[in-house]
């Protein structure tokens, strides 16, 4: 029954009703069926950022943002290679190490998804990018650049092997 009804309905019923009944009555009565209609489940989905087109579902979510955080990671690890950071720059080096580090949780989400055979592989590879990246955290503190750039060069090579584990286009294509 839409709202419109309902409230057609709420005003004839009060319209019949006999003087005695009040208005906090009627409201009481009118509210309670609103409310009805605006907790039922169809219409509580209805406005999901998910089914507006605002957001991913699972999976995909996670791979947007394994590809974001790999070309952030791949960025800052070029650019550390050619130039220093500014002191500035390296207080926020441990942040972007926190946010890269999640990159292993979406691949362990999306591993899920793989064959047992490559599971295993995928797993290993997520575990040890968080490791290496979790590493860098105490260089990064103390602004040591040459460990920050062994940890980056150690690493980014994973997320490749990741995403090629991953991938079931025949390579001769």
């Amino acid at each position: 029954m839409t709202a419109r009804r309902l409230l057609m309905l709420a005003a004839s019923a009060h319209a019949l009703a006999p003087a005695a009944q009040s208005r906090r009555a009627l409201l009481t009565n009118t509210a309670t069926g609103i409310t009805t209609l605006v907790l039922s489940p169809a219409a509580a989905s209805a406005g999901s950022k998910l089914e507006d087109g605002l957001a991913l579902p699972d999976g995909a979510r996670q791979f947007n943002e394994f590809q974001g955080l790999k070309g952030e990671w791949t960025r800052f690890g070029e650019r550390l290679k050619k130039t220093d950071l500014d002191e500035k720059e390296w207080e926020g080096v441990p942040l972007l190490l926190r946010r890269v580090y999640d990159a292993g949780d979406d691949m362990l989400f999306m591993a899920k998804g793989l064959s047992k055979d490559k599971q295993e592989k995928a797993k290993k590879l997520a575990k040890d990018f968080q490791q290496g990246v979790k590493g860098a955290d105490r260089p990064a503190q103390s602004k040591d650049r040459a460990a920050v750039i062994k940890a980056y060069e150690a690493t980014a090579p994973l997320l490749s092997d990741f995403l090629d584990l991953t991938s079931d286009v025949p390579a001769e294509l």
